[in-house]
């Protein structure tokens, strides 16, 4: 099981921490033989752990995370596969055939994963299952009909980039735009943020500035499109077996990483360091940093805004501190995973990952990573003390690299053979 499996583990992890940047089922089909996926992965036993209510009326808010319902007693070095068994440390037989029982289990989650979705009574859970499959007339008729920022999200959000086999913007899709959606979330800097990259391709100048202004004075920045996971986790019923539950949260954060994130080009541009010296655009990126930092739902809100406040003028203490913090942030979840019981593709795992997801749908990225840091007891101190070693080891290996390149630069001998060339 070491080499295939090992590789398969590491590809479950890094997609766990979001960091995918295509379908983690995709990879898996291309990795395993044909038609069968490694459905190892997922979500922990059958029973239900209660979630703190909160204002929100989405499911994410009201899902229920599984839980071990009878927990194994796992020793040192035991290998769980969530639902499927564990096999003793060592014990590479018994590992080998409880990933082969987990392959025959289910060939496509995918599949009965948004079955369940399209059958849901909640509507945004519903248009969630649209969105990831691509049907873009549905959902934008759905978006037509509902006043909910999400659904209109999810319909702008698929037909931004689609195109037909012509190369034309099906009609369908002409009847949603970024100005509406911003109409319905005109709080949120995000949907600003993607009108000044739409006022940036068409080298709308004036356009860019007034969205970028808007954004700064959000409340939040969240691309809503990256509910899907907590919507399709909170799809789910509580009581589904492991072995059903194990390949369907593989599914949702495949389709969830395939999804992809806007790396808001405009508010890079605009905030880039030489045109800060006009102090109106210094004060709104300035804002937009604050802003991002603070309030951004995703990992790549909080570098974007350390990088343009870096630009703006923070010191480099406030920077160096938030580049720790992203840092840390960022493998949490990985580190969470690593010290679980049963290892990485165990039940403890595999709750931590959806615990996660559903903190993610309701506060960001940012804010379920740091929980994870509180659980660990990791001070702030200590992060800033690991940033440091991290970055001085990256330093030193990046010099060590270079020595290496340039001793490895010798001389070519001379291939002239002439009189003259033998002269002294």
């Amino acid at each position: 099981m070491r080499s295939r499996s090992t590789a398969a583990i590491i590809g479950a992890t890094l997609l766990l921490l979001g960091l995918a940047l295509m379908s983690w089922l995709a990879i898996e089909q291309r990795r395993t033989r044909p038609g069968v996926l490694l459905a190892t992965r997922a979500a922990a036993a059958p029973t239900a752990l209660p979630v703190a209510p909160t204002a929100s009326t989405a499911p994410a808010a009201q899902m229920q995370l599984a839980v071990a319902a009878a927990p194994v007693m796992l020793q040192p070095g035991d290998v769980e596969v969530c639902g499927f068994g564990v096999a003793k440390a060592g014990d590479t037989e018994t590992a080998d055939a409880l990933e082969r029982r987990a392959n025959r289990h289910n060939e496509d989650p995918t599949l009965s994963l948004l079955a369940r979705m399209r059958q849901s009574a909640d509507a945004r859970t519903r248009a969630a299952a649209l969105m990831v499959e691509r049907k873009h007339a549905a959902l934008v008729e759905m978006a037509l009909q509902s006043s909910d920022a999400s659904i209109y999200a999810f319909a702008v959000h698929v037909c931004n980039p689609y195109r037909g086999e012509d190369g034309s913007v099906p009609a369908d899709c002409q009847w949603v735009n970024i100005e509406r959606a911003a109409s319905l979330d005109a709080d949120n800097g995000a949907v600003w943020l993607a009108m000044a990259d739409k006022a940036l391709e068409r080298r709308d100048d004036d356009g860019v500035a007034a969205a970028l202004h808007r954004a700064s004075t959000g409340t939040l920045v969240k691309q809503r499109q990256l509910d899907f996971a907590a919507l399709a986790l909170a799809a789910l019923p509580p009581d589904l077996a492991p072995t059903e539950r194990t390949p369907a949260l593989v599914a949702a954060l495949g389709l969830h990483g395939a999804l992809g994130v806007s790396g808001q080009p405009a508010a890079r541009s605009y905030c880039a360091k030489p045109l800060l010296a006009d102090a109106n655009r210094r004060q709104t990126c300035a804002a937009l940093a604050e802003l991002l930092v603070g309030h951004g739902h995703s990992f790549i809100d909080l570098a974007i805004g350390r990088r343009i406040g870096e630009s703006a003028g923070w010191t480099p203490e406030r920077v160096e501190r938030v580049s720790a913090r992203l840092d840390a942030l960022n493998m949490a979840l990985h580190h969470t995973i690593e010290k679980a019981p049963g290892g990485l593709v165990g039940c403890a795992a595999f709750q931590a990952a959806e615990r996660f997801h559903r903190d993610v749908a309701l506060h960001g990225e940012p804010s379920a990573a740091e929980a994870l840091l509180r659980r660990s007891g990791v001070s702030d101190v200590e992060v800033l003390s690991r940033y440091r070693q991290r970055q001085a080891e990256r330093a030193a290996a990046q010099a060590s690299a270079a020595d290496s390149s340039a001793s490895a630069v010798t001389p070519a001998p001379s291939t002239d053979r002439s009189p003259a060339a033998s002269k002294p």
